[in-house]
């Protein structure tokens, strides 16, 4: 039997595609004058829908059935790839031949229990004188941005066309629950036939796809990135974002909230930045119902200017008390850190995401769950100014979640520390002795074991999503 090769294939960032796939696609659909049956496990590229409803319009005897998962299985793949097929299906019902095109998902089923089963072949078969079968989906990535391969057969004779007959009815016989003779009995009324099987409740069966799970408004945000018809190019992008004029003002950044950290500690600024200064300013608003209010300003502003964060939470904790105080200053912490790492996230993830290109998914799977314990060991252990971290972990792919958790965590021990034993964290630090101090340490490694155990968990339940 005569075989051909399709393919496609990104030859360079400026050279031309091969759309093999799409075009030998385009030319099946356009010879097909009786039965199209087709199996894949996505089905979004609108350009080959429009030329099949095309042809059905052209072919009034032309019917077609197309065996799909009912569901995707991952997050990005419902919001793109369902959404494309409820784009698909309307090329048909927009055409007005809804009725002669079938979208079916099979199910296995023992008494009362139903499961679905998961699609994943890419198969098509025309008038059962072409078969193909290979690696591209029915979506706009294999008609252009993928590298794809198809082997297509084409029929030259009897022998070889009832041989892909045999080849489509066995498989929706399998489908069923059938035998390819009854297929082949019902190829006059084979929608009836599936209808039939679906009603009778056996343990297999191609039930009609439902449209209720067909699209996501998210989805017009998620699509064009996860099904483009043109590669991205990302390595190209990013050379043009990472312009000498782009990593300049990066730089500059980094070195004025480094250099306004070191000119509260090394400057006149630095009787600014006393404890006791502080804590009179708030003191003047502390039986004041905006007394709060102002200090969680204050962290915000404060973490803006590269304040030492230290000084705000002493003195926050002496003008409101220990436990108003410990409540106040964890709050300010936790905003002004969420604002600073919004500014980083804004400043530079897409400048990263756009640098790593390919990259990026494999790399945020890896962090997703599992940066907690690494902000915990920062904050506990600080080895750069507050401010500095939160912009540096924003322009990261650090999640958001593992970066506030995190915080929450390493932050706590030293303000509840400051906030309620602030005179005898003094007298340790005047009164050293072992036991003093193993108990510190005991302390400290209780502590991380309880940042260790949130760690744990945090990353089992990304692992069971």
């Amino acid at each position: 039997m005569p075989v051909g090769i399709a393919r496609t294939e990104v030859v360079c960032p400026t050279g031309s595609t091969l759309r093999e796939v799409e075009r030998s696609l385009i030319a099946a659909i356009r010879s097909a004058t009786s039965f199209v049956y087709i199996e894949n496990q996505f089905t979004s590229a609108t350009k080959i829908a429009r030329e099949l409803a095309e042809q059905m319009l052209r072919v009034p005897s032309l019917r077609v059935v197309v065996v799909t998962p009912k569901l995707h299985s991952s997050w990005l793949e419902s919001q793109a790839m369902q959404n494309g097929r409820g784009a698909f299906i309307d090329c048909f019902s927009s055409a007005g031949i809804a009725d002669r095109i079938r979208f079916v998902y099979p199910v296995s089923g023992n008494g009362d229990t139903e499961a679905a089963v998961m699609v994943h072949s890419k198969l098509m078969i025309v008038d059962d004188l072409i078969l193909r079968i290979g690696s591209a989906n029915l979506n706009n990535r294999s008609m252009g941005a993928d590298s794809e391969c198809d082997l297509i057969f084409e029929a030259t004779s009897d022998e070889h066309r009832n041989f892909i007959a045999s080849v489509r009815r066995r498989l929706i016989a399998h489908f069923c629950g059938l035998d390819e003779q009854t297929v082949a009995q019902n190829d006059d009324r084979l929608f009836a036939l599936l209808d039939d099987v679906s009603r009778e409740g056996g343990t297999k069966a191609l039930r009609d796809v439902e449209s209720s799970v067909l699209t996501s408004a998210l989805a017009t945000m998620v699509q064009p990135v996860a099904d483009p018809e043109r590669p991205l190019h990302l390595e190209r992008a990013a050379s043009r974002m990472w312009s000498t004029k782009t990593i300049i003002g990066m730089v500059s950044i980094a070195v004025a909230l480094c250099g306004l950290a070191m000119a509260w500690s090394y400057t006149s600024l630095s009787d600014f930045a006393d404890a006791g200064r502080m804590s009179t300013l708030l003191s003047a608003y502390s039986q004041s119902v905006w007394g709060p209010p102002f200090a969680i300003a204050a962290f915000v502003v404060g973490g803006l200017v590269v304040f030492p964060v230290l000084v705000l939470i002493a003195a926050t904790a002496a003008a409101l008390g220990p436990w108003l105080g410990f409540v106040t200053a964890m709050t300010g912490v936790v905003l002004s850190a969420f604002v600073l790492f919004a500014i980083g996230r804004a400043l530079g993830r897409e400048r990263l995401q756009r640098l790593l290109g390919r990259r990026t998914a494999r790399i945020q799977e890896r962090v997703v769950g599992k940066g907690i314990l690494a902000v915990v060991v920062i904050r506990m252990i600080p080895i750069a100014p507050f401010s500095v971290v939160n912009v540096v972990a924003g322009a990261s792919t650090l999640p958001l979640r593992d970066f506030l958790v995190g915080t929450l965590l390493g932050m706590t021990p030293g303000i509840l520390a400051m906030a309620v034993l602030g005179a005898q964290i003094a007298d340790l630090a005047r009164n050293a002795s072992w036991v003093n101090i193993l108990l510190l340490a005991l302390a400290f490694l209780g502590w991380l074991a309880i940042c260790a155990g949130a760690q744990f968990v945090a990353t089992w339940l990304a692992g069971r999503r």
